[in-house]
């Protein structure tokens, strides 16, 4: 397993996890739910294609609480098929600011 975290004016704002190959994405989404008291996530299906047209699904899982936005989602590649997956939690106060400074800090598209 490999991380970062990242922190905002002292605070833990992010914390990034990237689970070993072999990991079942059903059987985090059933751990996650259960730390969150039971929340369902909105699960969806991220599809790539290569240049050769082979396509590519990876299922995602998001639950937003209160004061937390978590996201896990399969980590696969046409090279190296199963690559974990990968577990995003954001304390939203944070993620707010964090838009916000994206935002106000932007490159303009027209300059």
């Amino acid at each position: 397993m490999a991380g970062e975290a990242k922190f905002r004016k002292g605070k833990l704002a992010m914390l990034t996890l990237t689970l070993s190959p072999g990991t079942k994405f059903d059987d985090l989404v059933t751990d996650v739910k259960k730390e969150l008291g039971g929340i369902e996530p909105n699960i969806s299906v991220l599809e790539s294609q290569n240049a050769y047209g082979a396509r590519l699904q990876s299922r995602r899982a998001v639950w937003i609480t209160d004061k937390l936005n978590v996201e896990a989602t399969e980590a696969r590649s046409f090279q190296y098929s199963d690559m974990g997956v990968i577990l995003i939690i954001w304390d939203l106060d944070s993620l707010a600011e964090e838009k916000a400074w994206q935002e106000k800090y932007r490159p303009s598209t027209i300059h």
